[in-house]
């Protein structure tokens, strides 16, 4: 009953090392990641799970999906790899995806089983696709953004305005430079508040027709932007 749910994250995982051909630089990642997975499941499971709380409000239960499920495990988490790295932003932002979904493979189960005997459907199958995707649309905006960063240091020479000032190793001063900080954000907020409002849709009785098409779309979204990395990998190959 639990294999799919145990399994997906691994499946992903090597998928994207075959692709990417990065078997060695996804090891130290995922080994971290899979130490994070199990300090986080155990500070859950005996500090977090027991004093939760429910209502059946769209904005509460969002919140606190979001919060608990992504915001707080990812945030934590990602901010122990960083500290931990001492490689350049663009190497560390590039690790985050084997770190996270070891991570994820780990965090999932154990958000999905601790306390309950009755699973369903969503969560032994949709669930773990669900945050997947969010890792893979996460992995693509950033993929992006970093490429469009590189091609516009290609055809742009050193900065005319002295001293750099960086945020996300960003010259702020370049022209548009804020503006794309800007929309990195917002498209970084959207692909991961997405898999809480449709956990939320869920669990508050919503339409199954509306939880289950926003379940698919994103899901396609993903698929595409695994299809866009995966042929441009190959281009650079």
């Amino acid at each position: 009953m639990f294999l799919f749910l145990l399994l997906f994250f691994p499946f992903v995982l090597v998928a994207a090392s075959v692709i990417k051909g990065s078997f060695k630089e996804y090891f130290v990642p995922a080994v971290l990641g899979a130490f994070a997975g199990i300090f986080t499941c155990l500070i859950y499971t005996f500090f977090i799970f027991p004093s939760s709380s429910f209502s059946f409000g769209f904005a509460s239960n969002f919140a606190r999906i979001l919060f608990k499920n992504i915001f707080l495990p990812m945030f934590l988490s990602g901010a122990a790899l960083f500290l931990l790295l001492k490689d350049p932003f663009e190497t560390r932002i590039k690790v985050l995806f084997p770190y996270w979904i070891v991570f994820y493979a780990l965090f999932i189960p154990c958000t999905t089983i601790s306390g309950k005997t009755d699973f369903s459907f969503f969560e032994l199958f949709l669930r773990p696709v669900l945050y997947v995707s969010m890792l893979v649309m996460f992995d693509g905006v950033w993929d992006f953004f970093l490429l469009k960063r590189i091609k516009a240091e290609d055809k742009t020479a050193a900065s005319d305005y002295g001293a750099r000032d960086e945020v996300f190793g960003i010259d702020r001063h370049r022209s548009g430079s804020v503006k794309s900080i800007i929309m990195l954000c917002l498209a970084l907020f959207f692909v991961l508040s997405f898999p809480a409002a449709v956990e939320t849709l869920r669990f508050i009785g919503a339409p199954r027709p509306v939880w289950i098409l926003m379940f698919v779309v994103y899901a396609a979204a993903a698929v595409y932007v695994a299809y866009k990395i995966q042929t441009h990998f190959r281009r650079e190959k």
